[in-house]
């Protein structure tokens, strides 16, 4: 082969896999309309015996008093309730509280969205806030390629209550989607973002395509502002 025509062949292969188009979707308040999973998830394990008032005592104290964040930041951030719990056994149970609650809470739009970019060979990504363990399943469920999620520290097979950092929140929600994107070389410029917080701006920001899903009075402000359209899933 001449040099000129491997120049070419390696031109084509920088294009091709440079050109891969992707769907970033949120999951509270988007993907799941008017809630979030692990508040539903929190309801499940309370119904089943699973959470004991001492387990919210902590949480409350950890939410007050331990954290040295601002209270929105805490209630993101805490997972005091998982301390001690066995990670192995959490994991299954997430697998069926997703079939048995979240699988029917997931908007039917949503679900169309997810239709339309499956038939345009469209990469999935669930990049959300709610814990790797609840998003997992989910995005097994819907036939979505990736996950980024808040991920858990883990002792001796249990959960400590703790976070890995980065969470994904604000502009570290960005980097974590910039970074999954260099990897899988994904051109942000040609894909789409859904999301429904003003916190999820930087991600808007770092796509060709944001859709502003559900947007309270803030978020539809800005989207207002910014030019970017509205759905109501």
């Amino acid at each position: 082969m001449s040099e000129s025509n491997r120049s070419k062949d390696d031109r084509l292969t920088v294009t091709i896999k440079s050109s891969v188009i992707a769907a970033i979707l949120d999951v509270d308040y988007t993907l799941v309309p008017r809630t979030s999973i692990e508040r539903m998830f929190v309801r499940y394990l309370w119904d089943h015996g699973g959470l004991r008032f001492p387990d919210l005592l902590r949480t409350i104290r950890s939410l007050l008093i331990d954290s040295p964040w601002t209270f929105s930041a805490r209630i993101k951030t805490t997972k005091t309730y998982l301390a001690g719990r066995p990670v192995r056994a959490l994991e299954q149970l997430a697998k069926v509280f997703v079939a048995d609650r979240v699988r029917p809470a997931v908007s039917p739009r949503a679900r169309t969205a997810l239709e339309d970019h499956h038939r345009q060979g469209h990469r999935l990504l669930l990049l959300t806030g709610c814990p790797e363990f609840l998003a997992r399943p989910l995005a097994e469920d819907l036939g979505i390629d990736s996950v980024i999620g808040t991920r858990l520290e883990e002792r001796d097979g249990r959960w400590t209550g703790r976070l890995i950092p980065p969470h994904p929140y604000g502009e570290a929600k960005r980097r974590l989607l910039e970074t999954w994107a260099e990897g899988e070389a994904v051109r942000l410029d040609q894909s789409h973002a859904y999301a429904d917080s003003p916190a999820d701006r930087a991600v808007f920001e770092a796509v060709g395509y944001p859709h502003v899903v559900n947007p309270g009075r803030s978020m539809r402000r800005l989207a207002a502002e910014r030019g970017w359209p509205v759905l109501d899933w």
